[in-house]
Formats: C-alpha cells, sequence, structure tokens
C-alpha cells in the first residue's frame, strides 16, 4: 500500500516522503509519510485487518473514525495535521486526493 502511495505522489508530484522505515518519529509513534514542503502533514496508510478488525476483537463497536480520531489527537499534540488513507481506498486516486486535500482533476 505504501509503493501505491509513492506513485501516486509520483504521479501528481505531492509533496510526501516515505518515512515508514523509522527514519522520523512523532513522540512515539513512526509515520508512514511526511510532507516535504514545510507544512506539518503526515500520512498513515492503514490496513483494515491490523488497524480495525485486530481491534474489534476487543472492542466490537470500534470504527474506522475511532481509530482516525486517536491517531488524530496523537499527532495533533505535536503540532501535526493526521491523514489517514484506509486500505480500501487506495484504488481511487480522488478520494486520496480529496484526504490531502487537492482538487481532484
Amino acid at each position: 500500500m505504501e509503493q501505491r502511495f509513492i506513485n501516486l505522489c509520483k504521479k501528481y508530484n505531492l509533496p510526501y516522503k516515505y518515512v515508514g522505515d523509522g527514519s522520523f518519529w512523532v513522540k512515539n509513534r513512526n509515520p508512514d509519510f511526511i510532507n516535504t514542503n514545510g507544512e506539518k502533514k503526515i500520512v498513515n496508510i492503514n490496513g483494515i485487518y491490523w488497524h480495525l478488525w485486530k481491534h474489534q476483537k476487543e472492542n466490537p463497536s470500534l470504527t474506522k473514525k475511532d481509530v482516525e480520531i486517536k491517531e488524530m489527537i496523537h499527532y495533533e499534540q505535536y503540532g501535526f495535521k493526521s491523514i489517514i488513507i484506509w486500505e480500501d481506498e487506495m484504488d481511487n486516486d480522488e478520494i486520496i486526493l480529496k484526504k490531502l486535500g487537492i482538487t481532484y482533476k
């Protein structure tokens, strides 16, 4: 999924760099991508199993929105805007670009 986002960044000349290799941390979390044009934005690509279904075993009412809010709160306390793209959204450039605040052409 991360490679798909890297390809999307190349295709649309998006200012994001892969840092999911541990090269950048926000407190105790390693985001997947960071904005490279000076904006304090991070992007996480969330797999449905690892970020939702696995946790629903303990909390069946957990939703994608709950997961997003928890992640956003963490990054916001350090001044970062968090953008979460879910695995099932990765094949839709329009959804991804909209989440990034970019008008789809």
